[in-house]
């Protein structure tokens, strides 16, 4: 889940996953991290979710995907276990 937030030229964008679905660590990598898994792992909040902020220059178009070391889901590319993605999607 996204949750975007308007802000003065920018737009604070919150990448949201339950807890612990995927298990493990988490992290959301995309163009605007130069695709970097250490940059904006996903930390836990109090509501049972997990999630990172970014803040991106609004009306801007980003590319994302979460990284985890998980099972191969379908969907998921077939590299090895610490560069699986899964979930790709666009911001707009």
């Amino acid at each position: 889940m996204l949750e975007r937030k308007p802000l003065k030229g920018k737009t604070q964008v919150t990448f949201v996953l339950p807890e612990n679905s995927p298990e493990g660590p988490v992290s959301v990598v995309g163009d605007f991290n130069h695709w970097n898994p250490a940059a904006h792992p996903l930390e836990p909040r109090g509501d049972g979710t997990r999630a990172a902020n970014v803040s991106l220059s609004a009306n801007s178009s980003h590319s994302f995907r979460y990284l985890w070391p998980a099972t191969l889901r379908p969907g998921c590319s077939r590299k090895p276990r610490h560069l699986r993605t899964c979930r790709s999607e666009a911001l707009t």
